[in-house]
């Protein structure tokens, strides 16, 4: 009698292609060494390609440092809402 059992190389082939056309997210990290080096500027111009381009984009947390053009980076992206945790007796 012949063995049914599937083929594990290729239910991994399966799968594989399965997961490649679901579209698996990427994670993207911005380095530099101090403040002001345009980390978060970077950042939202990427966003704001890739939302161009119809990819699914969700802003988190950015803060602008009350930098003009920063602030307009922002507007436009969709936002999770923030919220008020009390720390240590502050209110972040």
């Amino acid at each position: 009698m012949k063995d049914r059992r599937p083929d594990p190389d290729h239910l991994l082939k399966v799968v594989s292609t399965e997961l490649k056309r679901e579209g698996r997210g990427r994670l993207r990290i911005f380095f530099g060494a101090c403040i002001g080096v345009g980390k978060t500027y970077a950042m939202l111009l990427a966003a704001r390609q890739q939302l161009e381009e119809g990819v699914n984009v969700t802003v988190g947390v950015v803060e602008t440092h009350d930098r003009g053009e920063t602030r307009r980076l922002l507007e436009g992206l969709p936002q999770l809402p923030l919220r008020s945790i009390n720390y240590q007796g502050h209110i972040i």
